[in-house]
């Protein structure tokens, strides 16, 4: 119990850093993010300290986390076996991409979410890519008739907050698009904004408030799309994805706050901001849709459903459902690396490396900074279908994996940042069948 109380201490304290640091963040003067994946990382390792290690040796990660073992994983990642074909490891060429893409359109017409997610285990074609991800994330747009609900979990002590219940997560309705816009008018907004600043109830200063806070989201962002600017992938984008986020922050910010699966608990915390990487996350949806307004509403639902959950160092409420908070991932990660390869894990801490110090840029920004666009919208179409986010930590102890021959001769963490950083050549799809599924 008192491990669960520094989660959400550790939790509040970091809610309360970032509120603190965007209100000191309003200059024209802005020279960083609020935050990047290296000050995530430290925040969970402070966590670690902080709780009793006595048993926890070489880990990052504090003890008594819930993860999953190979045949767990084996159970939940069925579709994925060697025995199924696959969407990305199958030649194009191949009677089963066509028969694959005729099936999609089947299902498109029968309007069922579970079907399509189901569909989506084994790959999405790109031409089928921007109906199948609107049917699932905000099938209002797509006519679906199939509605989910959400519900976020109870964190400790379960005290009552708007859409918190018993500790576990169900499916909520996907009601977006016009009619969800036009329920959430801005003065909603501008009351977020302002309450995150602490200005007074009177209108006009509550009003130059979210002003100033929107301002100073707006230009946090501008820093961010630094990354798409140097980008090969995403240089082209640029003009169309700047206004992508800022227009969540300045539109939604009051339906995250009800709809997320996680979000802060402190009302005047906001419940997405400007981290080092959004950006580079919401790039890959340029790929899908062309129309801005609709890669508002993907990056909208894969935060609301997925992101959220990277950016969060409580520890994953016992029996939830399609909940995986980021220690949690980091220890799935570090057992796996444990249990599949321990030589390398020995060989780099002997050379003070550790793996999760490589590992977690990949799991806090699901692999938008890591893997070519093709691989890694091929991996969020599982992540989608699966609705699982422990396909992160799986992938990226694959890749270790695969690399074992080079990492066992790596002398630095140089060196071993440098041979897992080349992924350009990697099938993302055959590394999860063969980590999962092949003999050992």
């Amino acid at each position: 119990m008192q491990s669960l109380a520094r989660f959400e201490e550790a939790q509040q304290l970091w809610d309360e850093n970032l509120r603190q640091q965007l209100l000191s963040s309003r200059g024209d003067r802005d020279t960083r993010v609020l935050y990047n994946s290296r000050d995530l990382l430290y925040s969970l390792e402070s966590l670690c300290k902080s709780l009793d290690r006595s048993d926890s040796g070489w880990s990052l990660c504090p003890m008594g986390l819930r993860t999953c073992s190979v045949r767990e994983l084996r159970e939940t990642f069925a579709e994925l076996g060697l025995d199924r074909r696959q969407i990305g490891v199958e030649d194009t060429s191949d009677p089963f991409v066509e028969a694959h893409t005729t099936l999609g359109n089947k299902l498109m017409k029968l309007s069922s979410v579970q079907l399509v997610e189901q569909y989506m285990r084994q790959g999405c074609p790109a031409s089928l890519r921007p109906a199948i991800y609107r049917a699932v994330l905000f099938p209002s747009r797509a006519k679906a008739s199939t509605r989910r609900r959400v519900t976020r979990p109870t964190f400790n002590d379960g005290s009552s907050v708007p859409g918190r219940a018993r500790e576990r997560v169900s499916r909520r309705p996907e009601t977006t698009a016009s009619d969800e816009e036009s329920s959430l008018d801005d003065s909603s907004d501008e009351e977020e904004t302002a309450e995150c600043s602490g200005a007074s109830t009177r209108p006009a200063r509550d009003s130059d408030a979210a002003a100033a806070c929107a301002q100073a989201l707006a230009r946090l962002h501008a820093l961010d799309v630094e990354l798409i600017r140097n980008n090969d992938n995403y240089f082209v984008f640029e003009d169309l994805l700047r206004d992508v986020v800022p227009s969540i922050f300045r539109e939604h910010l009051t339906w995250l706050r009800a709809h997320a699966r996680v979000a802060p608990r402190d009302t005047r915390a906001l419940p997405i901001v400007p981290y080092r990487g959004l950006a580079l996350q919401a790039a890959p949806l340029a790929f899908v849709y062309k129309d801005q307004s609709e890669i508002v509403l993907c990056v909208r639902e894969m935060y609301a459903r997925y992101w959220c959950q990277l950016n969060t160092i409580r520890n994953t409420p016992a029996g939830a459902i399609g909940l995986s908070l980021l220690p949690n991932l980091c220890a799935q990660f570090e057992s796996l690396i444990q249990e599949r390869c321990s030589d390398v894990l020995q060989h780099m801490l002997a050379f003070d490396i550790h793996p999760l110090e490589v590992a977690f840029p990949w799991l806090h920004l699901a692999f938008a900074n890591a893997l070519p666009v093709e691989q890694l919208l091929l991996l969020w179409d599982r992540i989608i279908g699966f609705d699982s986010l422990i396909l992160l930590p799986v992938l990226a102890a694959a890749i270790f994996d695969y690399r074992r021959p080079v990492l066992l001769a790596a002398r630095s963490t140089k060196h071993v940042r440098a041979l897992l950083g080349e992924m350009a050549n990697l099938n993302v799809i055959a590394l999860l069948q063969a980590f999962l599924f092949a003999p050992t």
